[in-house]
């Protein structure tokens, strides 16, 4: 009986090397996940940062944009209107109707107050698409 249980003493002892060496490997493992996900959840932080920048400069360089045409617009308009002050002769009248109605349709086509709701579309639009971007990955 001593050496069947010398056997079982050694199986024994050979069994918890083995698990002892499997926990020091999972242990390990572990580590090794717990950085991964850092790394990962500090890779998320800063991709939401970086989106929410990019959100950030998209309105600001949409607000600019509006603010640029507006002041294209009226610049342009106050030209026009100076040129068409400038024909009131009676003789160029068929040329002042023209220029009124160039006026008109220029304005009526490329408005301010249109433009900037359609770029709020296009800022919105892109915001989705960049947190579907964002919720993607």
């Amino acid at each position: 009986m001593s050496d069947r249980m010398e056997n079982i003493l050694y199986q024994f002892k050979s069994l918890s090397l083995k698990l002892d060496e499997s926990l020091k490997v999972m242990e390990r493992n572990f580590e090794l996940l717990s950085r991964l996900m850092e790394r990962v959840e500090q890779s998320i932080r800063e991709l939401n940062a970086t989106f929410e920048n990019l959100a950030r400069t998209i309105r600001e360089q949409e607000n600019l944009f509006a603010d640029q045409v507006e002041t294209l617009l009226n610049s342009f308009n106050f030209e026009v209107r100076g040129f068409r002050d400038a024909v009131k002769l009676e003789t160029f009248n068929e040329t002042k109707e023209l220029l009124d109605s160039l006026l008109e349709t220029v304005q009526s086509e490329i408005n301010p107050q249109r433009i900037k709701p359609m770029m709020n579309e296009l800022v919105q639009a892109s915001l989705k698409i960049l947190s579907r971007a964002g919720g993607a990955k």
